[in-house]
């Protein structure tokens, strides 16, 4: 009889097979920790670095001026995006004879504002015989929406409010007037209409990473900042981040992907093509450096192109801290405006208040305008509103 038993070859066979599978389920186990840790620490640092961008935000909503604050007549109308989003907005019709009138200006807010802060704009713009609507961007006033962009989106806002204006029956140009994230939107909006004449960019920024570079900056040398908001802003400046985290987990919280190339206004001034483009920064802006306005002017293909740099002026005061320089270099490219409209259309006739005529026909030329000075706003019946001029 012989008797039968394993070789110890296949013994360790056996052993080295138990331990294989023993590692593959020590291995496991530590790939389903690491995500059980990652996972919760994702959520927390996308929801961080997404939820200024997300959300019912009430300090966005609240009104910090009336127009009748800068003796100005104003109608409260509604309309959409051209995405569906519910858009409202103030009519402020221009101080000038029908006749008169040259056209209307888009006034779109920054992202920490909402129609009521470009009121000081306005008022000039309604005194020198333009037409104003001024809107509150999604998210903002009493417009829908619980999200918002970094202007890429707010584009489609603009689009409904030109739609708008041409539906009330104005046939003159229509300009848009930006801050910030809203001059980044007129930029977008201009790019994809042929309706919009010119753009003014005030504190534009070239794309969302410089804008987050130089928030970042500004809320960590904030001392009223909470540690949380300083967390959020610090990760979304991070590219890996930004594409690991915080772009995918925008897309799970709005519905909508952001791809940051397409959102950058470098992408949205080739669009402008030979189109009037003025772009204002301030001198001292450290959320918006001017070297960003300085780098979308020499971009910009427009031989009618400006760039103004306000001198001591920061992000959120280009406008209060000289407003007749201000006024002055946007009522000048305004004109430029008009005698590009006039041009492009021949039987047009160009109507400018006081303008001097030969044969019948009225002649351009610069046109005086009314200071901050002959404002309602000179006497000191703006005293409240002061914080809302930017």
């Amino acid at each position: 009889m012989f008797a039968c038993s394993a070789s110890p070859s296949s013994g360790d066979a056996l052993q080295r097979a138990g331990w294989r599978r023993v590692t593959k389920r020590v291995r496991n186990t530590r790939v389903l920790l690491i995500l059980g840790l990652a996972a919760p620490l994702w959520i927390t640092l996308g929801w961080l670095a997404t939820n200024p961008v997300v959300g019912n935000h009430q300090e966005l909503r609240i009104m910090v001026a009336e127009p009748q604050d800068y003796g100005l007549q104003a109608q409260r109308v509604a309309f959409a995006a051209t995405d569906g989003i519910p858009l409202v907005a103030w009519w402020l019709p221009a101080r000038a004879e029908p006749e008169e009138v040259h056209g209307t200006v888009i006034l779109a807010h920054g992202g920490a504002g909402n129609r009521s802060h470009m009121l000081s704009r306005a008022a000039f713009l309604v005194r020198n015989a333009w037409n104003v609507l001024a809107v509150d961007l999604r998210m903002h006033g009493e417009s829908g929406g619980e999200w918002m962009s970094p202007g890429y989106y707010e584009a489609q806002d603009l689009l409904g409010a030109a739609a708008y204006t041409r539906d009330r029956g104005e046939r003159g140009p229509i300009i848009l007037l930006g801050h910030s994230s809203g001059a980044v939107a007129s930029l977008h909006a201009a790019a994809q209409s042929v309706d919009v004449a010119a753009v003014i960019a005030d504190g534009a920024f070239i794309s969302p990473e410089a804008m987050m570079r130089g928030v970042a900056n500004v809320v960590a040398n904030d001392p009223h900042a909470s540690i949380w908001r300083k967390v959020g802003v610090r990760l979304a400046t991070s590219r890996t981040l930004q594409v690991a985290v915080v772009l995918p987990m925008y897309a799970l919280r709005t519905g909508h992907s952001l791809e940051l190339d397409s959102a950058s206004a470098r992408s949205a001034i080739v669009g402008l093509g030979a189109r009037p483009v003025l772009f204002i920064a301030g001198e001292r802006d450290s959320v918006v450096p001017p070297e960003n306005a300085r780098r979308m002017y020499d971009a910009a293909q427009s031989p009618f192109k400006r760039l103004l740099i306000i001198p001591g002026a920061e992000h959120n005061n280009t406008y209060r801290v000289n407003a007749q320089l201000y006024e002055a270099e946007v009522l000048a490219f305004l004109h430029t405006v008009l005698v590009a409209d006039t041009a492009a259309r021949p039987n047009k006739r160009l109507k400018l208040p006081g303008a001097h005529k030969q044969g019948g026909i009225a002649l351009p030329r610069q046109p005086a305008f009314l200071s901050a000075a002959q404002s309602p706003c000179a006497s000191g019946r703006c005293a409240r509103s002061l914080s809302a001029i930017r």
